[in-house]
């Protein structure tokens, strides 16, 4: 979506509405001194700006306006809201966006801003499906077709120099996009290679990160961190447990004894080891994470 684009959006919009309020809310939380003016629109320079404007809606129980939200919005927000089936290409989208997954989603940023990346090149090299290209983009980075935009890509890509620093740092890969926006140069430095002629499944793909999102869940629990301000990933983790049977409290006693980090340690623990007849996670060859899963402190969810 460009600058224009959203532009005529913000003049759609009503005002105020749930977003607006968020961002407010957000600006009085992070500004520590200084006068704020309130928020009166849509943010210009906001990568996230779909994701944030689907969720400060879902938040407060409201469906985005019919007829003038871009499709994506509009089915994160259902997904937020719980309505219908679980729409897997906006939950693969919003799983890369989380901290666990940041490998994946700093290299797919990389790619995106490269010439002549379109959303079926980036899913052929990542081995992601089209619509999740297509729904990270509209909602978490918003760079294909803003990519002339230099006042926009500067603010979300490092432009200094991409080189790996005297300490052993890697090199920045997001930045090494701005300086070069060649394809080769990121995925050479990278060291990826996905196999031609055999992309990964919508479902493979799905079943990879939801293991990351209740590894990171269990990590913040285990640090203490139960509000989902402080443990991003422990709220996408018990959606995960909730639209999956297989993971579930299988009897009605862990239901009614269960703290949501018991129910995430049990969804991990079937993870890597699968009931009989269920291959689902068994031919990923998920490890055990050593310090995680001794001890997940009975903590209940604040938000």
């Amino acid at each position: 979506m460009t600058r224009g684009q959203i532009e005529e959006l913000d003049r759609c919009f009503p005002k105020p509405n749930p977003y607006t309020r968020w961002l407010n809310r957000e600006q009085e939380r992070n500004c520590k001194s200084g006068r704020l003016l309130p928020a009166r629109g849509l943010s210009l320079f906001a990568p996230a700006l779909g994701w944030q404007v689907a969720k400060s809606f879902a938040d407060e129980g409201q469906s985005l306006p019919p007829g003038i939200s871009p499709a994506p919005w509009l089915r994160a927000n259902q997904y937020l809201l719980n309505h219908g089936p679980a729409d897997l290409p906006v939950a693969l989208a919003h799983m890369l966006s989380l901290p666990a997954s940041r490998p994946q989603s700093v290299l797919l940023q990389a790619l995106m801003l490269c010439d002549g990346a379109a959303c079926e090149d980036l899913a052929a090299l990542c081995g992601y499906d089209v619509e999740v290209i297509q729904c990270y983009d509209a909602l978490f980075w918003n760079v294909l077709e803003r990519k002339e935009e230099r006042d926009y890509i500067d603010r979300i890509y490092p432009h200094g120099s991409p080189a790996a620093s005297r300490d052993g740092s890697p090199i920045d890969l997001l930045a090494l996009a701005h300086k070069s926006r060649r394809i080769d140069v990121v995925l050479t430095v990278a060291e990826f290679a996905h196999p031609a002629g055999e992309p990964t499944s919508l479902a493979e793909q799905y079943q990879k990160i939801q293991h990351n999102c209740l590894v990171a869940a269990l990590h913040g629990l285990a640090l203490g961190a139960a509000s989902e301000a402080e443990n991003p990933a422990l709220k996408p983790a018990l959606k995960i447990i909730s639209k999956n049977p297989n993971q579930a409290m299988s009897s009605q006693k862990e239901q009614q004894t269960a703290n949501p980090g018991d129910a995430i340690l049990l969804a991990y623990q079937r993870h890597l080891n699968p009931t009989k007849g269920d291959n689902s996670a068994s031919e990923y060859n998920f490890a055990p994470v050593v310090g995680v899963t001794d001890s997940i402190p009975n903590y209940g969810i604040r938000t």
